[in-house]
């Protein structure tokens, strides 16, 4: 059996040389500067996904990627609000709203 803080620093430098590449991608397509924090790494099931308390203070955009093939799992990105709909808004080239069941928000800036 392999040393676990290995394994999870492994994969930590997976999600930072990675997110380095879409950071690069998004900066390029925003034509704006990106930065990024260092990646962290968590052991967790989907339950505690679900239960467990993020402490995140503003409302969160979440994409959860599965994947399968040679290797299976799920990436699990979470975008701030504001930051999803400053990328769609620039993307789009047009005010966007975005709504969510649970919170109930349909608009961060602009007019919608």
């Amino acid at each position: 059996m392999e040393n676990n803080s290995y394994l999870l620093e492994t994969l930590k430098e997976f999600g930072n040389i990675s997110g380095g590449n879409a950071a690069a991608s998004l900066a390029l397509l925003m034509d704006t500067q990106v930065y990024l924090s260092v990646s962290k790494v968590d052991k967790m099931t989907q339950l505690d996904l679900k239960t467990n308390d993020l402490r995140v203070e503003e409302h969160m955009i979440s994409i959860l990627l599965p994947f399968d093939g040679d290797m299976e799992g799920m990436l699990l990105f979470l975008l701030n609000q504001t930051f999803a709909q400053t990328y769609l808004k620039k993307v789009m080239q047009r005010d966007v709203c975005i709504s969510t069941p649970r919170t109930g928000i349909k608009n961060v800036r602009g007019n919608c």
